[in-house]
């Protein structure tokens, strides 16, 4: 089993969670956001369009990196500060 799929955040969810979660954000920030944009009336909303789903897709990549990344950053750095650690223990 890879080093970063336990749990060891302070929630108790698994650390792939979160890179999964991460993802799933990803996908849908650029179509929330286009939808916005229509809803208030942009204008030029419309050439955004084709772009979505490349937008979507480059944005769950940095997404997943961004967050094994902070479980990496996490685990080796946070996690043993004495903060981390008491809200850990509550």
């Amino acid at each position: 089993m890879h080093r970063y799929s336990k749990s060891s955040s302070l929630s108790g969810r698994t650390n792939k969670g979160y890179i999964i979660g991460n993802a799933v954000g990803g996908l849908i920030a650029p179509g929330l956001m286009f939808a916005s944009i229509v809803l208030v009336g942009l204008p030029g909303a419309d050439k955004l369009r084709p772009l979505l789903v490349m937008l979507s897709i480059s944005y769950a990549v940095l997404s997943v990196i961004g967050g094994y990344l902070g479980v990496i950053i996490y685990d080796r750095k946070l996690s043993h500060l004495s903060v981390v650690r008491n809200l850990k223990s509550k």
